[in-house]
């Protein structure tokens, strides 16, 4: 075979087990996985006022409480009663199956609000012709016969082996019962305006491992003061509101269901009652900052742990490491390892004054050739150790290279533009500083010499890569189906002559 055949021939290979082999690794990694219809459970976060009812867009209308009663404009806050077993308040229905491929996939369906119970944490204040009267409230939202809320939708997206996120929109009619205080008498039923809540990223694992759910494990019924509805199980492989920290341990992400007038922040319920030390109304195992109060759980960069205790609340450091114990978290930190907490910068170039070799001269790669804790930037012998800095004549050029000629060619390394190859012209066509005899890019400015692929040729000069992209059989985080995959797709190919072809 002749040497242009033979290569042919290899590339033709090459790109056989190419295709195969990638062929191969898809079908190894697209499980489908079909997540049963089921019901949610959660339980609403008590405190902050996450949960209320703002009357002051659609008031409830004068006489209603009693003749001559004023129109009642202001905002009731709920906590939530427990509908099924000790905890959940909040009952979801999802009313289809959803078939999901690997991560990358999403899919959506249908959902319906099936028993929600809200109970007033104060009373509310109504004056009838100048005297004040209080009631009580409390608010239910079902399905049950012919009353049925509305139907939503949940898209879920499959983001890795794990879990994902899902996005929902539901509205729901809620249904409230005032009674007059102190004896809970004269009962007035209003049904309320719709309510659509919606919620986008939250989290949702598939396996719930030992994170302390409270599930409905059988058809059970949910007892409400109005209705008792039928409630389906929950899926077992679908946990909303959970996550998986970066230390293995599971973590329940606060759902906030946000529309115009309320806001139902919700978790899934737990089967053990835990202690809340900040007082926030979420108890400390499920608190994304549980020495800090914060009822609203923000986080700003979505690393699970809380703004009001992050110690770098805009860069995601789920570990919050912070080796100098400065306050700041190793991430955001410009210098990690020496304790700085005023972070100042002089020269504006990311690393703290504290532990920049050059304070105040920009040099962000803290490039320190000769190695004596002095940046090339501003070192006066950046070739020749010398921490002091010593420059008797004060030339710009420290003594310790003032008579060091390290190449020969009768210019001093200090003021030698290539002091490890010797020219005694100087000559710098680009003006870079940096002699054309040592120069990656001789006649592009580049003084930095950046050779990001180390062929010799600096980056200012080479031309951008063309043609496409490399494949590879072996992709990021081989798993054990993979790899046979692959080993029988090279057994194949081995039996076939195309590896020999490949060796050729």
């Amino acid at each position: 075979m002749s040497g242009e055949t033979r290569i042919f021939a290899k590339q033709i290979a090459i790109s056989l087990l190419v295709a195969v082999c990638s062929t191969s690794v898809v079908l190894a990694a697209s499980g489908q996985v079909t997540i049963p219809a089921g019901s949610d459970a959660f339980v609403t976060v008590h405190g902050g006022g996450q949960t209320f009812q703002d009357f002051s867009q659609n008031p409830i209308p004068a006489n209603f409480f009693l003749p001559g009663s004023d129109p009642f404009t202001g905002k009731v806050e709920f906590e939530g009663m427990p509908v099924v077993g000790d905890q959940i308040d909040t009952v979801i229905a999802r009313l289809q199956d959803v078939v999901l491929t690997g991560p990358g996939s999403s899919a959506t369906v249908p959902i319906q609000a099936q028993a929600i119970r809200f109970e007033y944490i104060d009373p509310l204040t109504v004056t009838t012709t100048g005297v004040s009267s209080q009631w009580a409230v409390r608010a239910e939202i079902f399905s049950f016969g012919n009353v049925q809320q509305p139907v939503g939708t949940m898209t879920i997206h499959q983001t890795s082996e794990i879990g994902g996120t899902f996005d929902s929109t539901l509205t729901v009619i809620p249904v409230f019962t005032f009674f007059r205080l102190p004896d809970f008498t004269s009962p007035l039923t209003l049904t309320g305006q719709q309510i659509t809540f919606t919620s986008t990223g939250v989290s949702w694992v598939f396996d719930r491992g030992t994170c302390d759910v409270e599930t409905i494990d059988s058809p059970t019924s949910a007892v409400l003061p109005s209705a008792t509805v039928l409630i389906s199980p929950t899926s077992s492989n679908f946990q909303p509101g959970l996550t998986i920290g970066c230390d293995g341990k599971c973590i329940w992400t606060l759902t906030r269901e946000e529309q115009q007038l309320a806001q139902h922040g919700i978790l899934p319920a737990r089967l053990t009652i835990g202690d809340d030390t900040d007082g926030d109304g979420l108890r400390d195992d499920c608190d994304n900052c549980p020495n800090d109060s914060n009822p609203n759980q923000e986080d700003g960069d979505h690393d699970f742990v809380g703004d009001a205790c992050d110690n770098c609340p805009t860069v995601a450091n789920c570990d919050q490491a912070d080796a100098d114990h400065d306050g700041l978290g190793d991430a955001c930190d410009n210098c990690p390892n020496e304790p700085n907490a005023n972070q100042d910068d002089g020269d504006n170039d990311g690393i703290g004054d504290l532990c920049d070799n050059c304070p105040n001269v920009e040099n962000p790669d803290q490039t320190d050739t000769d190695g004596d804790g002095i940046g090339d930037s501003c070192d006066n012998c950046p070739n020749d150790p010398n921490p002091d800095q010593a420059d008797a004549d004060n030339d710009g050029v420290g003594d310790a290279c003032a008579s060091v000629d390290s190449d020969g060619d009768g210019v001093p390394d200090g003021t030698d533009n290539c002091p490890h190859v010797a020219n005694a012209g100087q000559a710098d066509a680009d003006g870079d500083g940096v002699g054309d005899a040592c120069d990656n890019c001789p006649n592009v400015a580049n003084p930095n010499q950046a050779d990001d692929d180390h062929d010799g040729t600096g980056n200012a000069c080479e031309g951008p890569i063309t043609g496409p992209a490399p494949s590879f059989c072996i992709p990021i985080g081989l798993t054990l189906p993979v790899l046979i995959a692959m080993l029988l797709c090279m057994k194949l190919l081995r039996s076939r002559g195309v590896l020999m072809m490949i060796r050729k």
